[in-house]
């Protein structure tokens, strides 16, 4: 009956049949008294309810397998992540996707639970905007199963390649590879509407409208309604905003409003943040423009929430195509503001697409608004200088720091990074992403969920206190390049271990970075005030300091900086 009931399920328009068997083959497994066999029920039972109203009972059934799993010592079961990131508790979901990842390190016998966590950590990577990462750990996922001709592997991996390939602006490079899965996987309308979605994005209307038609021809109402069905949803939502299709928009509308506190998800493969975006852009293409902006303030909300800073991106620039298009005058600053944002992540992310719509509407609403500056190191002098006006300052280490942060626009820097590099690099044609690349900076939130073991900690201690103990002595010899790569070096291992893994004495270190790094920001904009007033109160409200360091562009005065 379980076996059935997880067939039907993914073969069966029909999925009455498929509950039945899932349920019916539990209840059965609770009266045999027979936990092995009720593990097994329960396992298959998932998947054959598994669909958008079934949420709660997947949770509830998830949460039960995860503990006898543990109590029969069977292999460690990961179906509550899944369930837990589609209803928006991502903390959750990180907490039990851990739990077995200490359960399963360096087991063989685990070697499917080793796989389809990196999967899971990609695709955490992606949400969170780390798209070198995603890709590093996609393909490493591949490569755990590539020798098994896992047909799961490959469609992971392809979802993967997909939703990297469009964020960078090359989703050419896969339209015959997401074709072969829809030849492939005929019964599964997720790949074809995937390859709708990749013609879409690559303005071929007309192939586009055929898969679309091919999947949607009664309204959209036989999709079939198991786990791929609210991921479909969200696919059709972006594919019916991009033609501006309002009767669709209407229909897909008022299908997914019921499951608007969701995130869509190919389970453990891809999250597309909060389904509030999806309803968002549908309302929107649907003129409904008050439901619309609704929407996007509880997408920025939620996606803001869960961390998915890929997502914010998007939902700033959807949001302040909204608020253009609805033409208050009330509305044009907000739109500017979200419009920023949104390119200064694509910019810091490498969201090539993205960057290539949102910066040019940018710099088409605000031509003649931006403003000039200047802060260019020459020798032992600054020239600073505001819109004509210029004057000089002497050097002072606060003014590279400063000039860092200018190139890097609304990205936090650790001031204990700051503290390790003696002046910025940063010079004219600097982009944010080079820069960051070249400072070793990466990508925020840069932990992919794997987590230094004990060993590992251990000697990450010991190579710290080698560098303290270096970087003291260069500077007893006056050595300020030495000092600083080792303490360059201390404050890269304090971000992979966290600070409250690297003990109280790195601690207080990181307290006299910060310290310091505030007092020579301080005492940089001070001088810049005296020379040049109207320059440093704009330094003095932008560039904020702290254990992280940041420059925060005011969006409603723009400014070019030049170096």
């Amino acid at each position: 009956m379980a076996r059935l009931g997880t067939a039907l399920a993914f073969s069966s328009p029909d999925r009455t049949r498929a509950e039945a068997l899932g349920r019916g083959a539990v209840e059965m497994a609770r009266r045999l008294g027979d936990k092995q066999t009720l593990h097994f029920s329960l396992h298959c039972c998932i998947c054959a309810i598994w669909g958008p109203d079934s949420l709660e009972e997947r949770l509830a059934i998830s949460t039960e397998l995860a503990h006898l799993s543990r109590e029969i010592g069977a292999a460690p079961n990961l179906s509550l992540v899944p369930h837990l990131e589609e209803a928006g508790d991502l903390a959750g979901a990180r907490r039990e996707a851990e739990l077995h990842d200490q359960a399963t390190q360096g087991a063989r016998r685990y070697l499917t639970t080793t796989w389809i966590l990196t999967v899971w950590r990609a695709m955490t990577a992606f949400a969170q905007g780390r798209l070198d990462d995603a890709e590093r750990l996609s393909l490493q996922a591949f490569q755990l199963r590539e020798g098994e001709r896992s047909g799961n592997a490959v469609q992971y991996f392809g979802a993967q390649l997909l939703t990297l390939r469009r964020e960078q602006g090359r989703l050419a490079e896969i339209v015959d590879g997401i074709g072969a899965f829809t030849t492939d996987h005929p019964s599964l309308p997720i790949w074809r509407l995937a390859l709708a979605w990749v013609y879409a994005e690559l303005d071929r209307t007309a192939e586009a409208e055929r898969e679309v038609e091919r999947v949607g021809a009664q309204d959209f109402s036989d999709i079939p309604r198991d786990m791929y069905w609210l991921m479909c949803s969200w696919i059709l939502a972006e594919i019916v905003a991009k033609f501006a299709d309002p009767r669709r928009a209407a229909t897909l509308y008022a299908l997914l409003l019921p499951y608007r506190g969701r995130c869509a998800l190919v389970p453990m493969a891809f999250n597309g943040g909060s389904l509030e975006r999806s309803l968002g852009l549908l309302a929107g293409t649907a003129s409904r423009y008050e439901e619309a902006a609704d929407h996007f303030e509880a997408a920025l909300v939620a996606n803001q929430r869960i961390g998915a800073r890929l997502w914010v991106a998007h939902t700033e620039h959807e949001y302040a195509r909204l608020l253009l298009a609805r033409g208050r005058a009330a509305d044009r600053p907000r739109a500017l503001d979200l419009l920023g944002r949104a390119v200064d992540s694509a910019r810091a992310l490498g969201m090539t697409a993205l960057l290539a719509r949102a910066e040019p509407l940018l710099a088409e609403l605000v031509p003649s608004c931006e403003d000039e500056a200047l802060l260019r190191s020459e020798g032992e002098y600054w020239s600073v200088g505001y819109n004509g006006t210029t004057a000089r300052v002497r050097d002072a280490r606060g003014l590279h720091l400063i000039s860092l942060l200018l190139c890097v626009p609304g990205r936090d820097i650790p001031a204990a990074q700051l503290a390790a590099w003696p002046e910025s690099p940063a010079g004219p044609g600097t982009s944010a992403r080079d820069l960051a690349r070249e400072l070793g900076l990466g990508n925020p939130s840069s932990d992919d969920g794997a987590h230094p073991d004990a060993r590992a900690r251990a000697e990450y201690r010991t190579r710290l206190e080698a560098l303290r103990d270096e970087a003291d002595e260069a500077d007893r010899f006056n050595d300020s390049w030495r000092a600083a790569r080792a303490r360059e070096e201390m404050a890269a291992i304090a971000e992979s271990l966290g600070q409250a893994a690297v003990g109280a004495r790195f601690r207080k270190d990181s307290e006299r970075a910060r310290l310091a790094v505030t007092k020579a920001i301080r005492y940089a904009i001070q001088k810049v005030e005296r020379a040049h007033p109207r320059l440093g109160r704009i330094l003095a409200t932008t560039v904020r300091t702290g254990s992280s360091c940041r420059y925060e562009p005011d969006r409603q005065r723009p400014i070019r900086w030049t170096f």
